[in-house]
């Protein structure tokens, strides 16, 4: 049931799956990375009393601190909403 969900929601932002070979982990390297980041600067920091409340505090970490506040060394040192807003905004070209 989970599996149709994640394959319906990836067929309606058009995204694909990309998979590596066998012992080539440098597709998944971004990913360990971001996850390294959530264990160590929210998970392990926090007790949460369920599974409802781990995730609220996982949501407000990722939206308010990881892509508001934290400076991301491969996008020059900016968090990645101000990176967004400005290397996506029309009035670059």
């Amino acid at each position: 049931m989970i599996i149709l969900f994640v394959e319906v929601t990836l067929e309606q932002i058009e995204a694909q799956i990309s998979m590596s070979s066998v012992s080539n982990p440098y597709d998944n390297a971004k990913a360990e990375s971001f996850f390294k980041t959530l264990k160590q600067e929210e998970v392990y920091l926090k007790e949460y009393e369920s599974f409802a409340d781990a995730e609220a505090n996982l949501a407000v970490f990722i939206e308010e601190v990881y892509n508001l506040k934290r400076l991301h060394s491969s996008l020059g040192y900016l968090p990645p909403a101000e990176f967004e807003a400005t290397y996506a905004s029309p009035s670059r070209s």
